[in-house]
């Protein structure tokens, strides 16, 4: 399987982060994932490009 190497614009990866900063908020689960030092910002908006 081939990775996706689509890249979202900043404006796209910032608007994710405060959407998942605000989710983390009121849900631990998030809150969780969002903190793993292994993903980043660009990894989540590229898996759902």
């Amino acid at each position: 399987m081939a990775m996706n190497t689509v890249k979202g614009t900043q404006a796209f990866q910032d608007t994710i982060a405060q959407y998942l900063m605000a989710r983390a908020e009121n849900d631990p689960l998030v809150a969780v994932r969002l903190a793993n030092p292994s993903k980043t910002m660009e990894q989540c908006c590229a898996y759902y490009e």
